[in-house]
């Protein structure tokens, strides 16, 4: 998001602040300004081994039907860099 998206967002979290609790995610923190960071309980969470991305892909492959290469799984793995959301978008 730019700097002014998370200006507008600050604003809104503090208009509905009292009735509506936000949930944020992203992969680097420290592009988050500092008045969204100090409204927030931050967690931070380790990147996923290979092992797990490849078992979720190719429960993803069998559920849709999709036909893959083990090169092709390996490039995605690759890329990923643990981070599922990554891996999930380049199998699409």
């Amino acid at each position: 998001m730019t700097t002014a998206a998370q200006q507008a967002l600050r604003r809104t979290m503090e208009i509905f602040s009292s009735t509506t609790r936000f949930c944020l995610a992203c992969n680097v923190s420290t592009k988050i300004i500092e008045a969204i960071q100090s409204r927030a309980a931050i967690l931070r969470y380790s990147r996923l081994s290979n092992e797990d991305i490849l078992q979720c892909l190719l429960g993803v492959c069998e559920k849709e039907e999709i036909t893959y290469t083990n090169d092709g799984l390996e490039a995605i793995l690759f890329t990923a860099e643990g981070d599922m959301r990554h891996a999930l978008n380049n199998l699409q």
